[in-house]
């Protein structure tokens, strides 16, 4: 062992001495004039403060973090996933919809028919809970994984659509439920409390769970989302951490209640955003499985630990100048979430930064796109035929550690304070995000964060969206604390 130590360390050096050597060349100095070390000129750090190292050797090799559907599951939730299928691809319907119910069915049918897999209904805004009988006619509930958006009509949504689910007949054969096809109502008071959604009540919710708890369906009553944080502008390790403090305060709450530790664990999911930096992707999901299986052995329930996740790629990452590069962004987020682990994702519209009434796409192109992005990566380049296909990376092992191990920092610290509750009504929570959001728009200023179509590269023919009709509130999926990385650059 000593001697393959010696090995790479000599490696390691002649490497550094080399890329030492083309640094100074290129600066046109000597090398002992070098502001630095080629390890550190040639780092680079994330918004979070994670350094990332321009080279990982054997040296970075981490502890192997078990099996698939094994604990601490960093490999992934599940060792049944269906490599046929990979993970759910979820198309969201119902925001703002003029159309009646029959004619959103029709749609979700077609979205099914050309390889939608998952489906994320918005009730409320044009559909309603008296609607979702025959918004759902033809739907298999026992094979398609649903997660309601229902805002304040939470719970007449969600009776509604688990008494379909009961009496539901049309599959064919008895299926195993799987992380992949379990449902969710959607409940998302804790993180809604923060954005501004509407919500139904603590006690609304924990009363929905407590009826399910029993009642041997595979649907979960809590989505706790951490993309309304990410959408605020908060970077991966905060996300991770307020996602997981909500999630610990519902967990409060369903114990509380009478629901037993494991019980309780089974009752949420949680939502993750998914955006173009590919690695730190792909490392948020495995770090978040890692730190709630953490927090399910703190409970004495590690074997109920594993997070069933739900990958939406991040609407503030999204521009409204030269929208077509987002084509490019959601494909990388939709690989990320995907090799990630991520149980469902969904790819909103390359245009979903755009209100409805200024696109100039029709609504079904930008469907069409974002489905078939994941199909591509499904079907043609086959990413869901390999579990966790990241694992083993020294690069990807390491920066789920250090991503981990930062956002239980962070959690930790919210904890001292109170729990999330206390952290959002004391303003802790909206300041860091805050704090979090001014740094991140600070690069993006000064072009140390580069958006192509934005501050690099920009269409200057474009005829930009005035701003006073650019309202960031309007777009896809009714986000009202929305701040765009590109904003300041559009109008």
């Amino acid at each position: 062992m000593s001697q393959l130590t010696d090995s790479l360390d000599e490696a390691y050096r002649k490497w550094s001495s080399s890329a030492a050597a083309v640094l100074a060349k290129s600066r046109r100095v000597e090398v002992d004039e070098l502001p630095g070390d080629a390890e550190s000129l040639l780092a680079t750090t994330m918004a979070d403060g994670l350094t990332i190292r321009p080279l990982y050797t054997r040296k970075d090799e981490t502890a192997e973090p078990g099996l698939p559907g094994e604990y601490p599951f960093v490999r992934g939730a599940d060792p049944h996933r269906d490599v046929n299928v990979g993970w759910r691809v979820t198309e969201r319907f119902g925001d703002g919809e003029t159309r009646s119910a029959a004619e959103v069915n029709e749609a979700i049918l077609d979205a099914f028919v050309n390889g939608a897999s998952g489906l994320w209904l918005a009730v409320g805004d044009g559909v309603s809970a008296g609607d979702l009988a025959e918004v759902f006619t033809g739907v298999y509930l026992d094979l398609i994984p649903v997660t309601l958006d229902a805002g304040t009509d939470a719970v007449a949504a969600s009776r509604a659509y688990l008494e379909l689910r009961r009496t539901a007949q049309e599959a064919p054969v008895a299926a195993r439920p799987t992380a992949a096809t379990t449902g969710s109502l959607g409940l998302s008071p804790l993180t809604a409390a923060f954005s501004g959604r509407p919500t139904i009540t603590d006690a609304e919710a924990t009363g929905l769970a407590g009826e399910l708890v029993d009642s041997g369906q595979a649907v979960r009553a809590f989505r706790v989302d951490g993309a309304d944080f990410a959408t605020a502008g908060a970077d991966d390790s905060l996300q991770l951490a307020l996602t997981v403090a909500a999630a610990v305060a519902h967990l409060r709450d369903l114990t509380s209640a009478g629901i037993s530790a494991s019980k309780a664990l089974t009752q949420l999911t949680f939502a993750v955003s998914a955006d173009d930096n590919q690695f730190a992707t792909i490392a948020k999901f495995r770090a978040l499985r890692k730190i709630w299986a953490r927090v399910a052995d703190v409970v004495g329930k590690r074997e109920a630990g594993a997070a069933i996740t739900h990958g939406v790629t991040d609407l503030s990452m999204l521009t409204q100048r030269d929208p077509w590069v987002n084509m490019l962004r959601t494909t990388i987020a939709a690989f990320g979430a995907g090799v990630g682990g991520a149980d469902q994702v969904t790819v909103l519209g390359f245009d979903a930064a755009i209100p409805a009434d200024l696109r100039t796409s029709g609504a079904q192109f930008s469907r069409r796109i974002a489905r078939n992005t994941q199909l591509l990566l499904l079907e043609e380049s086959n990413i869901g035929r390999v579990i966790d296909p990241a694992g083993g990376s020294w690069f990807v092992e390491s920066l789920t550690d250090d991503l981990a191990a930062s956002a239980w920092n962070i959690f930790t610290e919210i904890e001292g304070l109170g729990g999330y509750r206390t952290a959002l009504d004391s303003g802790w929570i909206t300041d860091k995000v805050g704090a979090a959001l001014t740094a991140r728009d600070d690069s993006v200023a000064h072009r140390k964060t580069s958006v192509t179509g934005v501050n690099e590269f920009p269409n200057l023919g474009e005829k930009p969206i005035e701003r006073a009709l650019a309202d960031d509130s309007a777009v896809a999926t009714g986000t009202p604390k929305l701040a765009r990385v590109g904003r300041a650059f559009e109008g």
